[in-house]
């Protein structure tokens, strides 16, 4: 699955991401510089306008990508969001970690993947080198037990379900706000200038079929060579028809659930856009490289899968 990838500053990414450039040797830096990698769940590469998308969904990463360094040929590691981030914290095939005894349909994501001591990780990659690392997340896939968190000194997943060490978030800390703010928090609470490295995952598209916000949900008009109403199952799974926990009520056409993902694209694009300004004011955004990423993607009905992306 295409996904997007932009890189905006100068810098030598440790793996998976690909070497931009490289910003100098340690000695050489006279203030502490940052890497910021912004995961976003089920976005669509050919949703975005700087890929040719006809509607305005993404101004602020449109205007992000003319003055960065930007990939269209970049592909997801698997179509779902667990594995999929694995791929990119560690440059590696997700299947490497997949625990194959607990493959059962039904048991918990979490369960079912394990990351080896001896996979690399970005995180401890760039802790090695001397990086403060932190991780704030948005999915309730991506927790500890997994060993996800290797190399991150703050490891901070949704607040909802966040264990014991991290203690129980409140709910304003899910979502781009949360995240962006919890993020925030710790990077311009740092003490001293050591260079730092945060993974943010944000998962606000991957809410917008269980909540409403009529603001954003018909920002934009309904396609009329999209009025197809898609059957619902009751298997998450479902080729040519709707899982259940992603119907919306009614005789929903597939251009409404078309036109509400574009709207909130449109939102979390101007959400995005506020986190820049906040690293602006902090005079963090010049000495920090930004890298957008989409996780994984999700179909309107091109494969066959509606609203969904398939077993992994």
């Amino acid at each position: 699955m295409v996904t997007p990838l932009l890189i905006s500053r100068l810098a030598l990414l440790a793996a998976p991401f690909l070497v931009v450039g490289c910003a100098g040797g340690a000695g050489d830096r006279e203030a502490s510089s940052g890497v910021l990698v912004i995961a976003i769940d089920a976005l669509r590469a050919d949703h975005m306008g700087l890929h040719g998308y006809d509607r305005d969904t993404t101004p602020v990463l449109d205007g992000f990508a003319a003055g960065a360094v930007t990939f269209a040929d970049t592909w997801s590691a698997a179509p779902r969001d667990l594995p999929a981030h694995l791929g990119l914290l560690t440059g590696t095939d997700p299947n490497l970690a997949r625990r194959f005894y607990h493959t059962e349909r039904g048991t918990p994501e979490g369960s079912r993947f394990a990351v080896p001591f001896a996979m690399p990780h970005v995180a401890v990659s760039f802790l090695g080198a001397g990086y403060e690392t932190a991780a704030f997340l948005d999915s309730p896939s991506l927790q500890p037990v997994t060993g996800i968190g290797a190399g991150f000194q703050v490891f901070e997943p949704m607040g909802e379900i966040a264990p014991g060490p991290v203690g129980n978030l409140a709910g304003r800390d899910v979502g781009i706000e949360g995240v962006s703010r919890r993020f925030l928090a710790w990077v311009n609470g740092r003490e001293g200038d050591s260079d730092w490295f945060a993974y943010l995952d944000v998962a606000d598209l991957e809410r917008t079929w269980r909540h409403r916000d009529p603001a954003w949900d018909g920002f934009f008009e309904v396609r009329p060579e999209l009025d197809l109403v898609p059957p619902v199952s009751n298997d998450p799974e479902a080729f040519f028809a709707q899982p259940r926990s992603r119907w919306l009520g009614g005789a929903v056409s597939l251009g409404d659930y078309e036109a509400r993902y574009d709207g909130r694209l449109r939102r979390l694009d101007g959400r995005l856009g506020t986190l820049f300004e906040e690293l602006r004011r902090a005079d963090l955004w010049e000495g920090t490289t930004v890298c957008i990423v989409g996780s994984y993607g999700l179909q309107f009905g091109e494969a066959g899968l509606i609203l969904d992306h398939g077993l992994f």
